[in-house]
């Protein structure tokens, strides 16, 4: 036998003879190889009615996993999760926590973390300083009937926005491990749902995966100011101008060509500006159209952010729901499937050891006729009232 040292190959001969087949044996199987990617976790506490082998816990976890998927970021949302019984006309009680951010710290994490064309289109339409469109005017309590330019640097609502937590863990100006609460959500066991839906939504009930990925995305940022300045006209209460109340959302809230954060009107979905519109927003529960602004417009089916929901439907994420959340610091994930997801339990309830608690509640909004009398109806309002608590 020939020792194979002495074979007489030239290194071209034994690259194309030995080397290349494996090289491309390998290339072939990381080609064939799904890619990995980064998302969310999503550490999910029983806090009553969601325990083990329960078809609730099942739900909150697909939900949370579908959401998981969407996206790439390497953060950690912590949620509450409950199922109990408490008074007809409520639907879930919700709660998300929040902190005060700069408006001038938000552009500049929106522009190093874009990764989307619409990312990139979003942040070119911030300037250097922040203005809008308000019900306000300095000093005076906010009327629907004032549409006044808000550009004072001096103002506290130009220069700081109220981000939930877990938008703000996206954007990365707070720990993205950081161990308070992001958000609380507790349905109403006195309401029909269905916890399954792989073979549809059952008659008279309502969708629990849908109705937790919808509060779920509130939890993420899909939220509104105007909803606080919506409150502060109804209440005659001055002082808005004072500190923050914008969302991170609300950025890209436009209407004529001009960012805009009244209620009323025909505001959208704007990544370039206000020079064109996307999907359409609620425009205030009590001095807009009915619905609160931290939805999409009533009657619009733009997706899961709806501000409705009608027995016996599914409803599905859409491309206005994924924008939405895209621009505001979320990054899409290419491979979205919620077998992808990542979600876990805990076993000890997350305290709001951080920043501050609002309370929400999913109302439903008619007289209450009785259980059976509910069920007949076929919409009932997602109506999210928000009590900030700021300290």
């Amino acid at each position: 036998m020939v020792p194979l040292w002495i074979l007489p190959l030239r290194l071209e001969q034994f690259w194309g003879i030995y080397m290349r087949p494996i090289l491309m044996f390998t290339v072939a199987m990381f080609a064939c190889a799904p890619v990995a990617h980064a998302s969310p976790t999503f550490i999910l506490t029983d806090v009553g009615g969601v325990g083990v082998g329960t078809p609730a816990r099942a739900a909150f976890e697909t939900a949370a996993a579908v959401w998981s998927s969407e996206f790439t970021n390497n953060v950690t949302i912590r949620l509450n999760v409950g199922l109990e019984k408490f008074g007809l006309g409520v639907l879930a009680a919700t709660g998300s926590n929040g902190t005060e951010v700069s408006y001038g710290a938000v552009r500049t994490a929106l522009g190093q973390g874009a990764t989307s064309a619409n990312d990139r289109s979003a942040y070119a339409s911030l300037a250097p300083t922040l203005s809008f469109e308000s019900n306000a005017i300095a000093g005076q309590a906010p009327t629907a009937a004032v549409h006044a330019l808000e550009n004072n640097p001096a103002n506290g609502d130009t220069q700081l926005l109220w981000a939930n937590t877990a938008n703000a863990k996206a954007l990365g100006l707070i720990s993205s491990s950081d161990t308070s609460f992001d958000g609380s959500v507790i349905f109403n066991s006195s309401y029909h749902y269905t916890f399954d839906r792989s073979q549809g939504v059952a008659k008279r009930t309502y969708d629990f995966v849908g109705l937790a990925e919808h509060e779920i995305a509130h939890a993420l940022g899909f939220v509104s100011g105007v909803d606080t300045e919506d409150a502060m006209i109804s209440w005659g209460m001055p002082g808005l101008e004072a500190g923050s109340w914008g969302s991170v959302l609300d950025l890209f809230r436009y209407q004529n060509g001009q960012r805009d954060w009244t209620v009323g009107g025909n505001p959208c979905l704007s990544v370039d500006g206000g020079h064109t519109c996307g999907a359409h927003f609620a425009t205030g529960q009590d001095n807009g159209d009915g619905a609160q602004a931290s939805h999409w417009r009533p009657g619009s089916g733009l997706g899961i952010m709806n501000p409705s929901l009608a027995t016996g439907v599914e409803p599905a994420i859409s491309a206005n729901d994924l924008q939405a959340l895209d621009v505001i610091g979320w990054n899409l994930s290419p491979q979205a499937s919620a077998a992808n997801g990542h979600v876990q339990w805990a076993t000890k309830t997350n305290s709001p050891t951080s920043g501050s608690w609002s309370q929400d509640k999913e109302l439903v909004n008619v007289a209450e006729p009785g259980v059976a009398g509910l069920f007949a109806l076929a919409v009932i309002p997602l109506a999210r009232r928000r009590r900030s608590s700021r300290g």
